[in-house]
């Protein structure tokens, strides 16, 4: 079953939109609000322009370079916590302080910045060093989760992943812990936390000490914050009973590290959604994508959400390949309600106009839009056959014609055809392989700067230090005894000379094969150590956790899919939810069970995994019962820190279905392999 908790997601909206006119209101007097791109896009799905102009905003600017011209008293800028943003905001105030050498005609104009979620120690030494440090005035702003459906919030920051996997930075994770805290006050306590990864133990720990050392003091701050200023009666009250639930809306919290399955932001999205996501990138529900209309190109803005789009909210979970039958079936469904309108006498035809017409009308807007998608995917999907890459996917996960694939990454390298795909297909590669012989890497890193820029140098170093594209470790001879050693007499048939280093890693593998099995128990004993980046390979992963679905004769049937393999095609099956399935709810029987204990399972993947109760004061307000017996249905909470696919969000939702279950999904960021990929790019 599906979770759609209305109250839920709306009372997450006013919070934030409160928290953030909170923020204004400290800032006497008319205003400008200056906006980076992703901000705008957060406060247009919480607050929107009405509200904005309730609290004294006169205009909205996006944040760009150049000046800006305004003539009210106050200007705010409302940007992330990064030294890119603080930099343009820089250059607009130094290019208004300088515009005349008479800087007394300045005095009056005030220059604010809102943080969003908060200042750091890096944002101040940054206004230092630009020189407007004495001239602003700092505020900061956390907005919390923002609901994007009745089952999916998000923080919507996409620099959290680079700021903790790559950069080992842990401010975000306070961010995090508020977040989940802030949800708590408004849906109750949730008492079970599972948890796997390094992040997700210390965001368990610090959620611990936020409850045992602020408890009440914490909600009484929440609902002052949220009562101050309190100008007119619509203003959201934490305390407020109507707003808060009698009983804990979820059972359990389940947190995830993004590195505990890179798999599912490196293969392919084939779900609606999904796809919609890769190809466009969806921020906020808001889509934009380029479409030819009368031989001329026009830019398409939409808000792709279950309350505002009835065709998206019953095709964004269906395999791409369907989607073109279901729209034909939603068209023919359609023109049969108007053209039942022709013979209705002038009672009814006035009751069709009032109660249906309206909704006809946005649904045929809605289904042209979607067919325009549609349309635009399969054109930039057919600039290379995309089939290929599909296969190409398939065939590395299976561990099946290495060498078709080294050449299919090759070709679409040398060709430019897209600096995103051959980069995914590298990482997918040296995951399930551990990693690429040093020829291989050397060669692939070569043509890949070679092509796409020197610049690159720093991305493959990313990729590394994310053990996402690695080398090989050749000297697994000396973690095995010797049982890998090309000297032996089970590969000496195959008169392999004795550098290892000049192996290729298609003939490597067939070596490797018949030896895994032999090998695993002694690998397993140092896995865990400094020689090796991580603690199972995904192949291993794959085989242990039956991330890979069981394929009759007849193929696939991603009309009527059998579990939530059909998001990647039949691909792969996320592994958030044989986590989910298998350790958080109760094993269901299978014709296949996993003979393993969720123990020993868990120490297949990087980091800690835990289960425990959340701890609590005894005296927390009324209101947040940890009493559940009332409750009839499950309902679990997942948290992603890094960011989630949409195709692990349908994914879950088709769990939730067969396991009859409610399960919600939290993130720090909706993300994909695009994205992934994009953010290990050094930026310009």
């Amino acid at each position: 079953m599906n979770f759609s908790n209305k109250s839920l997601a709306r009372t997450l909206k006013e919070a934030g939109c409160q928290v953030f006119l909170n923020a204004l209101c400290k800032i006497d007097g008319a205003k400008d609000l200056v906006l980076s791109k992703s901000i705008l896009v957060q406060l247009d799905c919480i607050c929107g322009m009405q509200k904005l102009r309730q609290n004294a905003v006169d205009k909205v600017f996006k944040l760009e370079p150049g000046p800006i011209t305004s003539e009210i008293k106050n200007r705010v800028y409302v940007i992330r916590p990064s030294i890119e943003e603080i930099g343009l905001v820089a250059e607009q105030i130094s290019t208004y302080l300088n515009q005349d050498d008479d800087r007394s005609e300045h005095i009056d104009t005030k220059f604010w910045i809102i943080f969003v979620p908060k200042s750091t120690y890096y944002c101040e030494l940054a206004l230092e060093e630009e020189g407007i440090y004495e001239y602003v005035s700092t505020l900061e702003c956390p907005l919390g989760l923002i609901p994007l459906e009745y089952d999916l919030y998000s923080l919507e920051d996409e620099t959290i992943f680079k700021t903790l996997f790559l950069n080992n930075d842990t401010t975000p994770l306070v961010d995090i812990v508020n977040s989940i805290t802030q949800l708590q006050l408004l849906s109750g306590n949730i008492i079970d936390i599972h948890g796997q990864g390094k992040f997700a133990k210390i965001i368990a720990d610090k959620l611990d000490q936020v409850n045992l050392t602020s408890g009440s003091k914490l909600f009484r701050s929440y609902q002052d914050q949220a009562n101050a200023d309190q100008k007119d009666t619509d203003r959201l009250s934490f305390g407020d009973s109507q707003t808060r639930t009698q009983y804990p809306v979820f059972n359990d919290l389940y947190l995830i590290d993004r590195d505990c399955d890179y798999a599912s932001t490196l293969v392919s999205q084939l779900n609606y959604e999904g796809i919609l996501d890769e190809t466009f990138s969806i921020c906020c529900n808001k889509l934009e994508f380029s479409s030819t209309e009368d031989g001329e190109k026009v830019t398409i803005k939409h808000s792709v959400s279950s309350d505002q789009d009835p065709i998206y909210r019953d095709i964004r979970d269906n395999h791409f390949s369907t989607v073109f039958s279901l729209l034909k079936t939603k068209n023919h469904e359609m023109k049969d309600k108007y053209s039942r309108s022709h013979g209705m006498n002038l009672s009814n035809l006035k009751n069709f106009v009032v109660n249906e017409l309206k909704g006809l009308q946005v649904e045929f807007k809605c289904l042209a839009l979607h067919i325009s998608a549609c349309e635009e995917i399969m054109k930039q999907r057919n600039r290379y056959d995309f089939g290929d890459q599909l296969r190409t996917e398939q065939n590395i996960i299976d561990g099946v014609d290495i060498k078709k694939c080294l050449e299919y990454i090759t070709k679409m390298i040398v060709h430019q055809l897209n600096p995103h795909v051959p980069l995914r297909l590298l990482s997918l590669l040296s995951l399930t392989q551990g990693g690429l012989p040093p020829k291989d890497y050397r060669k692939f890193h070569s043509i890949y700067c070679e092509n796409y820029g020197l610049f690159n140098n720093v991305t493959f170093h990313n990729l590394r230090k994310l053990g996402l594209v690695t080398e090989m470790n050749l000297s697994l001879n000396a973690l095995t005894g010797g049982l890998l050693s090309y000297n032996s007499s089970e590969v000496s048939s195959l008169k392999i000379q004795p550098s290892m280093s000049s192996l290729s890693l298609a003939s490597f593998t067939g070596a490797m094969s018949s030896l895994t099995e032999r090998a695993s128990g002694r690998v397993a004993a140092v896995v865990s150590s400094s020689v090796l980046p991580r603690r199972g390979s995904l192949s291993t992963m794959i085989k242990k956790f039956q991330l890979v679905p069981e394929v009759g004769d007849s193929g696939y049937n991603i009309r009527d899919p059998k579990d939530s393999a059909f998001v990647f095609g039949g691909a792969y099956i996320p592994l958030i939810c044989q986590l989910v399935d298998n350790c958080v709810l109760t094993p269901k029987k299978k014709s296949n069970p996993i003979n393993m204990s969720p123990i020993e399972l868990m120490k297949l993947l990087p980091g800690p995994n835990f289960k425990r109760k959340q701890a609590f004061l005894n005296d927390f307000p009324q209101g947040t019962s940890h009493d559940t017996k009332n409750q009839n249905e499950r309902s679990i909470l997942v948290y992603f820190i890094g960011g989630v696919t949409f195709a692990e969000v349908t994914a879950l939702r088709f769990l939730a279905k067969q396991r009859n279950v409610k399960i919600a999904i939290a993130s720090t960021s909706i993300t994909n392999g695009n994205k992934l990929i994009e953010s290990l790019f050094p930026k310009e």
